[in-house]
C-alpha cells in the first residue's frame, strides 16, 4: 500500500519536474532541505503507525518546521519548486508513519499542511493542490487500517476538496490509488461493531458505484477494483452477489477485460462460492486466452492455483 501511495507521489514529483525542467540550475537550499528530509526518512524507517517510534519523533517536528518556514519565506522562482516539494513529501511522509500517537494527530498535521499550501501562489495553479494530495495519501496510506471509518470519511472529502483542483496527471493517479485505500478501510474494519461495519460498506458500495461508472480510469483498473470488492464480498458471505457482480461486468465488457485478478475472482467465487463450475471454466478458458496473446504471464495467480 506504501508503494501505493509512493507511485501517487511520484505523479506530483514528476509534474514539479516538467515544470521546473526549463528553470535556471544552481545550487539552492530547498535541495539541502530535502536531502536532510530523506536523510531522516531513512533513519526514522517505516511502518504502521502502532509501532510509533518516540525518539525520532522530536528531530522529525524540527524538519517538518523548516519546510514549513523555507515555504513561508520563499516565492516563486525562489521556492525552487522541484525539491521543494520533494521536500514537502519526504517529511509528510516520515511524519505521517513515525511523529503522531494517533490517527487525530496525524489528520490535523495533514489539515496545517493543505492550509499552508493553500495560502501559496503557484504557478501553475494545480501544484499546491497537487501537493496536498500527495501529503494526504501518505496519512491515509499508514492509517487506513487502523482508523477506517475515519479514513473513509476522509477520503470523500478529499474527493469534494480537490478533485476540481489538481492536474489530470494527480486526479489520474488518485482515481487508481483511492479504491485501494477503501479496500484497506474495509480490512481494518473487521473488527467494528455490525451496525457500523454495515454503514462503512455502504460507504465503499457508493464510491465504489461513481469508480466503475467513470470511464477515464482504465477498465483494467476498474475491473480490478471490481473483482477486489467482490472478492470481499465472498469473504464476508455474499457469494451470490460478489457472482452477480461479476457476471454483470463480463456481460458489459466481455473480452475487452484483461487482468488476471478479474478472472481469478470469478474462477474461485464461481467454483467455491456457487458450485458453478460452467462459469469456472469460462474464467479458466479467458485466462487462457490472455496468456496465449501474452497479455498476462501464466505465472500469475490463478494458474498457481489450479
Amino acid at each position: 500500500m506504501r508503494n501505493m501511495a509512493h507511485n501517487l507521489a511520484l505523479f506530483a514529483t514528476l509534474v514539479l519536474l516538467v515544470r521546473s525542467a526549463c528553470e535556471a540550475e544552481s545550487v539552492h537550499p530547498a535541495k539541502a532541505l530535502y536531502a536532510e528530509c530523506e536523510a531522516l526518512r531513512s533513519l526514522a524507517g517505516h511502518g504502521p503507525p502502532a509501532n510509533y517510534k518516540a525518539k525520532h519523533a522530536p528531530a522529525i517536528k524540527a524538519c517538518r518546521e523548516k519546510v514549513i518556514a523555507y515555504t513561508k519565506t520563499h516565492q516563486g522562482g525562489d521556492l525552487d519548486r522541484l525539491n521543494w516539494g520533494n521536500a514537502i513529501q519526504s517529511i509528510y511522509d516520515t511524519s505521517a508513519a513515525s511523529e503522531w500517537r494517533t490517527y487525530e494527530e496525524s489528520e490535523a498535521n495533514v489539515r496545517e499542511a493543505w492550509k499552508m499550501l493553500a495560502q501559496l501562489t503557484l504557478e501553475p495553479r494545480e501544484t499546491a493542490a497537487d501537493l496536498s494530495l500527495a501529503v494526504a495519501s501518505w496519512h491515509i496510506a499508514d492509517w487506513s487500517t487502523l482508523a477506517p471509518e475515519a479514513c473513509a470519511a476522509f477520503l470523500d472529502e478529499i474527493d469534494l476538496t480537490f478533485m476540481e483542483k489538481v492536474s489530470p496527471e494527480a486526479l489520474a493517479a488518485w482515481k487508481w490509488i483511492s479504491p485501494n485505500f477503501e479496500e484497506r478501510t474495509l480490512i481494518g474494519a473487521q473488527t467494528l461493531p455490525p451496525e457500523r461495519l454495515a454503514a462503512l460498506w455502504r460507504r465503499r458500495d457508493a464510491r465504489l458505484v461513481r469508480s466503475l461508472q467513470d470511464e477515464s480510469i482504465p477498465l483494467k483498473a476498474r475491473s480490478e477494483n471490481l473483482a477486489s470488492y467482490a472478492t470481499q464480498l465472498y469473504g464476508q458471505g455474499d457469494a451470490e452477489r460478489a457472482a452477480t457482480l461479476l457476471d454483470a461486468w463480463w456481460a458489459r465488457y466481455g473480452e475487452s477485460i484483461q487482468t488476471e485478478q478479474f478472472y481469478s475472482a470469478r474462477f474461485h467465487i464461481a467454483c467455491y462460492g456457487c458450485g458453478d463450475w460452467s462459469k469456472a471454466r469460462e474464467a479458466l478458458r479467458h485466462m487462457d486466452k490472455l496468456v496465449a496473446t501474452g497479455a498476462i504471464s501464466a505465472d500469475e495467480g490463478l494458474y498457481q492455483l489450479v
